[in-house]
């Protein structure tokens, strides 16, 4: 049996991370941390497929993660998907700046952001990481 691939969340809202692991954990391996330092450390020491990031995170903010993540080097750079409550053009061009792959605006629905991680995973490995749609 094929590894999991692994989802970091960094989001300080508890709500939100049992949102989001509630929809992805029968898909992926789920890493959830709530502050950006964390965020930083966790891709670092870890093959993280997918980072779904917060903006608006303590200690260091998602764009800063971005940032840091584009210093990686380039085979352990996650796939970025950016939620973000301001969604303005400035965030939002500011989030593409960084590196986001993906921007989502706070409140999202969760079929489009189930669609957006797992058309990642898609692009990353070739293969659909389900089998048969979540939401239809």
């Amino acid at each position: 049996m094929r590894k999991k691939a692994t989802l970091l969340v960094a989001e300080d809202d508890i709500n939100i991370q049992d949102l989001i692991n509630a929809v992805f954990h029968q898909y992926f391996s789920l890493i959830q941390v709530s502050d950006g330092e964390a965020a930083i450390e966790k891709i670092q020491s870890n093959q993280i497929d997918v980072a779904i990031l917060d903006i608006n995170i303590p200690k260091i903010n998602g764009l800063q993660v971005l940032k840091a993540i584009q210093k990686m080097d380039a085979a352990h750079k996650p796939a970025t998907v950016v939620l973000s409550g301001d969604n303005s053009s400035n965030t939002i061009n500011r989030a593409y700046d960084s590196g986001a792959d993906i921007f989502i605006s706070k409140p999202f629905d969760l079929i489009p952001l189930h669609k957006e991680v797992m058309n990642l995973m898609l692009n990353i490995t070739g293969e659909s990481t389900e089998n048969g749609a979540l939401f239809g």
